[in-house]
């Protein structure tokens, strides 16, 4: 790509790119990612292959599972996806999801031809090839950065701005919410597999002011004890790096403590104008959750008062789940 054919509009807003990730066997575990950047919009997605769903090894295919599988395929396709674009496409919500799922399904139907096994016993507790999947595909439009977010499954994707951490996409889980769903491990409703049984989501924002949108799977967020102190970590970590590589070195070692999992993160920030100035934007926002949520749960953990800073805390955190945006049905 000649850096000439750039849009210095988008470049000039997107400040940061970057990948946090780590798997926990030595073939990489079941997480996969991609990234990709285009002459006026950038594109990042995480794949989490589904390990109970799609436990099944594939002989034919290096004996790996169908979750570690089908989130390399889905990851790629993503990737194929993206390239192939064309320009008049990026303003079409149906076009995006449609287009997607046919690069996905075509993928997954290669995977498992290739497999060549076809599982006898069918039903909820068993997918060919199962993978979730968080989509961020940016793009300058107008004054601001519109950002097209397509899912399924339960990676999230995520926005952080003044007013703090807020999830943008909803879980395909069976009644649970953030909080609730790190004790509760609700049942997965909707993930992508090769017998087409799914839905992609898809929801657009419009981000007009700085803030930063990362995709992550659930080993990320899934062993801290709170969305708050989440939200905490990630900028606690952030305050304290001065560059992007020491933030990522630092938060891959503090989750590979924490996390009983593959994780993935894949971030882009936009309008602080460099690494320091998105540190220090959020500096303040460290003490605030410091005072009003940390200090009084590690002063003295009871459901009551977790409870309580919980449904503080969630109003601003689940401002955008109010619209769960359009999807285009399997």
């Amino acid at each position: 790509m000649a850096a000439q054919n750039l849009n210095r509009a988008f470049y000039s807003a997107l400040d940061t790119m970057l990948l946090v990730e780590q798997g926990v066997t030595p073939s990489g575990g079941e997480d996969s990612f991609t990234r990709a950047l285009g002459t006026d919009s950038a594109m990042l997605g995480v794949f989490d292959g589904c390990g109970g769903l799609g436990a099944r090894t594939y002989a034919d295919l290096g004996g790996h599972t169908g979750a570690y599988l089908a989130a390399r395929a889905a990851s790629g396709a993503a990737c194929d996806w993206y390239r192939a674009l064309p320009e008049a496409a990026l303003s079409d919500p149906d076009v995006l999801c449609r287009t997607l799922r046919e690069r996905l399904d075509a993928a997954l139907a290669v995977v498992k031809a290739q497999g060549r096994q076809t599982l006898r016993v069918r039903g909820t507790m068993v997918r060919d090839f199962p993978t979730t999947a968080a989509i961020v595909l940016a793009r300058r439009e107008g004054n601001g950065i519109t950002a097209d977010l397509i899912w399924a499954g339960d990676s999230r994707v995520y926005l952080i701005d003044e007013k703090g951490l807020q999830q943008l996409t909803e879980d395909d889980l069976d009644g649970e919410d953030a909080l609730s769903n790190l004790t509760h491990d609700g049942a997965l409703t909707n993930v992508i597999a090769a017998d087409g049984a799914y839905t992609l989501h898809h929801k657009r924002i419009i981000l007009t002011h700085p803030g930063v949108i990362f995709a992550a799977t659930d080993g990320v967020f899934g062993y801290i004890r709170t969305p708050m102190e989440f939200e905490w970590l990630l900028l606690r970590v952030l305050r304290d790096a001065a560059t992007p590589a020491l933030f990522a070195a630092r938060l891959k070692a503090i989750l590979a403590e924490v996390a009983g999992d593959d994780f993935t993160l894949a971030l882009m920030s936009f309008y602080f104008g460099d690494f320091d100035t998105l540190r220090r934007t959020f500096a303040p926002r460290v003490q605030t959750l410091e005072r009003d949520y940390v200090r009084p749960l590690h002063a003295g953990r009871t459901d009551a008062l977790q409870s309580a800073l919980w449904a503080n805390y969630r109003r601003s955190y689940e401002r955008y789940l109010t619209d769960k945006g359009d999807g285009e049905d399997g």
